[in-house]
């Protein structure tokens, strides 16, 4: 069967035209009813099927390399059988996840649906009824331009998986499960064994967006009784402990791929937290009950944030590229967009509720957290004891610096 099918591939090969092969990428939607692929070509790693290039400007020496190295690393169907094209392909798919700004476990699950889909190649031959491209997505996807566009296609990819798994919730589930949940297969059980392998080639190939100057120290808000401390991981996610009586509950990723200090504001039951991205977009997370998804709200800013929450009123604060303070205002109706406040700064912006890098605690109770450079985040004021709690978020990014958070307690 499998030779018949890729005869009849051949035979149409030169049939298919594919104008306007790297548009810009839009939004997949594919129907609800959408089919799955019928015959996933993971099995076929040494075939090589019809297929167009997944970069414009071909493969690199780098991808050459990396194919070598990651040949000797692989462990599943792909073990031996990496090339620069097939590299060349997996790394236009993590770009598109990288655009996007999601976390690089967004990559390994659009890879582990490669490897099984068409041990990453963009097949331009209807092999298997109409599926085409990296990810055989069927006609009802897209037109053939769009879903041999590898762009175009992972972010549809991405678009379904996100309908799919709301709320940042493919972040914790089975990459196998949300993988056949988006493709809809008849082989469910071929994606989860490929997922290791994605992780290896998304290690490989993932940009070094978090550099340690990119990563900046925790920002912590105290209501309700309850300490939030936020924090950036080494792997650029955005993370949280939360302080209740009795002890600390531990780290969790809330996800995104971030940089700088982020920004925290409290009011009315509700938590936002803002950050930006590697290449300085600032997004929203807000907490009223569920954990919201990165929600943009523009701009391009460097190093950390400031803001507060007043009169019904958000205030975000940044440093543009150019080194002004600049502003954005949400107000009942939306952001107002950022405006430059004149002067040239740079750090970690205070607020009306920071210290250093960040402090949102009542003056009232005498005390203030604080990061002096080269130490861990301390506090300032009156304190009846001193606990310091351990966890994967750094401080100041210096040789002098330690992993760990100290919070002092106030009576």
């Amino acid at each position: 069967m499998r030779g018949t099918l890729l005869l009849a591939g051949l035979a149409a090969l030169f049939a298919v035209t594919v104008p306007g092969l790297l548009a810009a990428p839009a939004s997949g939607v594919p129907a609800a009813n959408d089919p799955g692929p019928a015959m996933p070509l993971a099995p076929d790693v040494a075939a090589r099927y019809p297929s167009v290039a997944c970069d414009p400007n071909g493969t690199t020496a780098s991808d050459n390399t990396i194919a070598s190295q990651l040949n000797g690393r692989l462990t599943g169907n792909m073990a031996g059988a990496m090339t620069a094209y097939r590299v060349s392909c997996a790394r236009m798919v993590i770009k598109a996840v990288h655009d996007r700004d999601l976390a690089s476990r967004a990559a390994v699950i659009a890879i582990t649906t490669t490897i099984v889909e068409s041990t990453i190649q963009n097949i331009n031959v209807e092999l298997d009824h109409d599926s085409l491209g990296l990810f055989q997505q069927r006609a009802s996807w897209g037109t053939v331009a769009q879903r041999l566009n590898p762009i175009w296609a992972t972010n549809a990819f991405l678009d379904k998986m996100i309908r799919e798994y709301p709320n940042n919730s493919w972040m914790t589930a089975q990459i196998g499960r949300v993988c056949q949940d988006v493709q809809g297969s008849n082989f469910p059980d071929r994606y989860q064994p490929e997922a290791a392998d994605a992780q290896r080639i998304v290690d490989a190939l993932w940009p070094a967006s978090v550099d340690p100057g990119s990563i900046g120290g925790p920002a912590v808000v105290r209501a309700n009784g309850e300490y939030h401390l936020f924090g950036i991981s080494p792997s650029g996610q955005l993370s949280q402990n939360t302080w209740r009586p009795g002890g600390w509950l531990g780290w969790e990723s809330l996800g995104g791929t971030v940089a700088g200090t982020p920004a925290v504001t409290y009011h009315d039951g509700q938590y936002d937290v803002f950050a930006r991205s590697p290449r300085g977009v600032v997004y929203q997370k807000t907490w009223n009950g569920t954990w919201s998804d990165w929600k943009s709200i523009g701009g391009i800013v460097e190093g950390g944030l400031g803001a507060v929450y007043a009169n019904g009123e958000y205030h975000v604060f940044g440093i543009s590229p150019s080194g002004q303070l600049s502003q954005n205002t949400w107000r009942p109706g939306g952001w107002l967009g950022w405006e430059s406040l004149g002067g040239t700064v740079a750090g970690t912006l205070p607020s009306p509720t920071t210290t250093a890098s960040m402090t949102c605690l009542p003056a009232a109770r005498g005390v203030s957290f604080i990061r002096r450079p080269g130490t861990a985040l301390g506090a300032t004021g009156k304190a009846s004891g001193v606990s310091s709690k351990e966890g994967s978020v750094p401080s100041t990014p210096t040789a002098s610096t330690t992993s760990s958070v100290s919070v002092r307690a106030v009576s």
